[in-house]
């Protein structure tokens, strides 16, 4: 359950490092909103279309995981991740590269 928790917990702190901190910021020192995609079939504007629900989907993916431990298995498991020796050494290899 920890590591449940630890991993919600994870992507709360890097979705607000990554986006919301830096999209305040920038939001109050111009007066521009940087998350302002046109509608021009560039790779720049796709990417930043399609990258809000795929984050959002990581998100629930990680909510259900920690609220309804029995439906992750409907959503892609990947057994080779529950593995108790790539678990202890997964978390602080990422506790390292940050």
């Amino acid at each position: 359950m920890i590591t449940k928790i630890y991993i919600v917990a994870f992507l709360v702190l890097y979705f607000l490092v990554v986006f919301i901190i830096p999209s305040v910021r920038v939001k109050r020192r111009t007066d521009i909103n940087p998350y302002v995609f046109k509608n021009t079939e560039s790779a720049h504007d796709f990417l930043g279309k399609v990258s809000a629900p795929i984050t959002s989907l990581i998100f629930i993916v990680a909510l259900i995981s920690l609220f309804y431990t029995e439906g992750i298995k409907y959503l892609a498991p990947f057994f080779w991740l529950e593995i108790a020796i790539i678990k202890y050494i997964g978390y602080p290899l990422a506790e390292l590269i940050h």
